[in-house]
């Protein structure tokens, strides 16, 4: 993978959040944040998605992260209804497959899916996806995992791209996002961006 590392001077909006219409601006295909959580990741990758009216896919590692954050009490676009006043409602189909509809428009914007069950999602077609969001990215140390987390995104990843592409339709873009410190990650290595993404963090560079 081609990669940049982009100059933090404009990375964060006044309030002290990262401003993704900054980092998305730069139109690259993929774009992978790291950080400690509380930097506004999920809330404005988001909001960007739903700002500019890209139909995207959000993924979790499992699904029990999908079954929380499709939860009325939980759910993902909860902070987003509140701050901008959006009537966006998340639900659940057969534990698989989340749908993320605006109450005011009617519209679907976006759905949601585990890696861990997405293989056994069928007979949909997902090629009118434009981002694919995949938050938490980098699991926890002790986490136990039955499946290969960067083949199953490069499965993902194929699936939803590859009749767009058959098409003449521009791929989707990537957002991968974490909240952690430990940047040892099978997906970076899998990119092949590790050893880049080691060197930031000793640096201190964003």
């Amino acid at each position: 993978m081609d990669y940049n590392i982009i100059d933090s001077a404009g990375l964060y909006t006044q309030s002290g959040y990262l401003d993704f219409n900054f980092i998305m601006g730069f139109g690259y295909p993929y774009t992978i944040v790291v950080s400690l959580r509380g930097g506004g990741k999920t809330f404005g990758s988001l909001q960007w998605c739903v700002d500019e009216k890209k139909y995207f896919m959000y993924f979790r590692r499992n699904k029990n992260a999908l079954k929380i954050i499709t939860d009325p009490r939980y759910q993902i676009f909860k902070s987003l209804n509140r701050v901008r006043d959006w009537k966006i409602k998340a639900t659940l189909e057969k534990e698989m497959l989340g749908h993320f509809l605006n109450e005011e428009t009617g519209d679907e914007i976006g759905l949601a899916a585990s890696l861990s069950t997405f293989g056994g999602i069928r007979s949909i077609s997902l090629d009118d996806v434009e981002v694919l969001v995949f938050d938490e990215f980098i699991p926890q140390p002790d986490e136990i995992r039955k499946y290969d987390l960067f083949s199953a995104w490069l499965h993902a990843d194929e699936s939803i791209t590859r009749n767009r592409v058959v098409d003449g339709r521009p791929e989707p873009r990537r957002i991968l996002l974490a909240n952690t410190d430990k940047i040892h990650s099978e997906i970076l290595a899998g990119y092949g961006v590790l050893d880049t993404f080691l060197f930031m963090q000793e640096s201190g560079t964003e």
